[in-house]
């Protein structure tokens, strides 16, 4: 066991974020999708020399460049699913012009154009979470705009309109599928031959459904949550009468008496991108006028700054929460000196199992930077207790006491096995573990040994 406090000075915070390094890579982009299942996949565009969108696909750190349908082309990737399949659009030379042209890459074939009927270009903006599916936008030849979803497995086919009023316009911003015996889902908009936007989903017990939504009419859905279930949930936005963007969320199945309103972070809008069950993520503008990315909290009704909780340096700021998946996992926008990057974070995570009284019981900590020295603090009640030696690191339980210290490993983790007395059934106990070295505090993990 290393001694936990006699390796550690900082200054502190209490947060349970990890934020890595600016995209895992050299130059401005934006990481638009970060997952891990075996592998941990990204992927989004970087900016050449030039300023042009480069698409890029990352595995365990590792950079690809995906390249594009003409030589010089730019490109970017939208999504990315846990076996590091991509979707996204490539420049392709069409009758002499340069047009965004939707493609699907894997390691075996490379990219893969997805043949669109009677269109002029497109993009795919999301992929099911094991590739049987994918979805995205085409312009038509009039230069209107339609989703379509497309399969993949066992072959790539010819993408399929989905349902459209006659004469409006559709765009797929959002998919959600888990395997292929679940159903698919597609989130996004449909455009009225006025131009106003509503909010739309694909898949989903009515088929193509428009959802009320408040304000101007102007609405769309950019988060799903669940597949064909009773806790199918989706998010998006609407403007209010001053043009400002207004967040929600709602259940799929009842949409309008489970519509629920999203506060800002003290500003003008809230915009969010993702969510998973009970939770909505995004960016909102703060009382300074600054986009700050955003995790809320369904059941709690809780509005928090992750900026207040994720581990970065002084000078970088989250401003945006670009993708969420398993709810361990996001993509972000961060600004450094002006500039933007994408970044991705892992929410630090603890769990205590089995909960049996007069038996060994396991404290697992996990999702955290590796090589850190971590410690389990118990109490019995909420409150807030120093960590001893750091200013500002607080664990969130009264009178709390060490229970075990140790290191992370190369994964990130770290378990210690103790002995429950026989005495403690029915006993409830609040476990934290903290990271001093990295200022990460996880959420308080309440038991009750039986």
């Amino acid at each position: 066991m290393l001694s936990l406090f006699a390796l550690l000075f900082a200054p502190a915070i209490q947060q349970d974020l990890f934020v890595q390094p600016t995209s895992q890579a050299p130059s401005s982009g934006r990481v638009m999708q970060y997952i891990a299942y075996v592998d941990a996949f990204s992927t989004g565009w970087e900016l050449d020399s030039q300023g042009r969108e480069q698409g890029m696909r990352y595995k365990n750190g590792i950079a690809l460049d995906l390249g594009a349908f003409v030589p010089g082309g730019a490109s970017a990737g939208l999504g990315v699913n846990v076996g590091g399949q991509v979707v996204g659009w490539a420049e392709d030379l069409v009758q002499g012009v340069q047009l965004r042209r939707p493609f699907f890459f894997d390691d075996q074939n490379g990219l893969q154009l997805i043949d669109l009927p009677q269109s002029s270009e497109g993009w795919a903006t999301g992929i099911a979470i094991f590739g049987h599916t994918a979805a995205g936008t085409m312009r038509r030849a009039d230069g209107s705009l339609q989703a379509w979803y497309v399969e993949l497995w066992p072959m790539i086919s010819q993408a399929v309109p989905l349902s459209t009023p006659a004469g409006w316009e559709s765009e797929a911003l959002v998919m959600k599928q888990d395997n292929g015996s679940s159903p698919m889902l597609v989130g996004g908009l449909v455009r009225d031959p006025s131009g106003r936007e509503f909010a739309a989903v694909w898949g989903g017990p009515n088929g193509m459904e428009i959802l009320s939504t408040p304000g101007t009419g102007n609405a769309r859905l950019t988060g799903l949550s669940g597949s064909e279930h009773s806790w199918d949930k989706a998010c998006g936005y609407f403007l209010d009468a001053s043009g400002h963007e207004q967040g929600f969320a709602l259940e799929l199945n009842d949409p309008v008496n489970s519509f629920v309103a999203l506060p800002s972070l003290g500003g003008s809008w809230t915009r969010p991108t993702c969510m998973d069950r009970w939770f909505v993520w995004g960016a909102s503008e703060n009382s300074q006028g600054q986009s700050r990315a955003f995790e809320f909290t369904l059941d709690g009704q809780a509005m928090e700054d992750l900026n207040d909780r994720a581990n970065t340096p002084p000078a970088v700021a989250l401003t945006q929460v670009t993708s969420s998946e398993f709810g361990q996992i996001h993509s972000y926008d961060i600004e450094v000196n002006g500039v933007q990057y994408g970044a991705v974070s892992q929410r630090v995570g603890m769990t205590a199992w089995p909960l049996d009284s007069g038996a060994p019981t396991n404290l697992r900590m996990f999702s955290g930077p590796e090589g850190s020295p971590v410690a389990f603090m118990f109490g019995f009640t909420a409150g807030s207790t120093s960590v001893n030696g750091f200013p500002g690191l607080f664990v969130d339980i009264a009178q709390a006491k060490m229970a075990a210290r140790g290191q992370t490993d190369s994964t990130g983790s770290f378990t210690q096995t103790l002995q429950v007395p026989a005495g403690a059934a029915g006993l409830t106990v609040l476990i934290q573990a903290v990271m001093p070295s990295h200022s990460i505090t996880t959420s308080v993990t309440t038991v009750t040994f039986e």
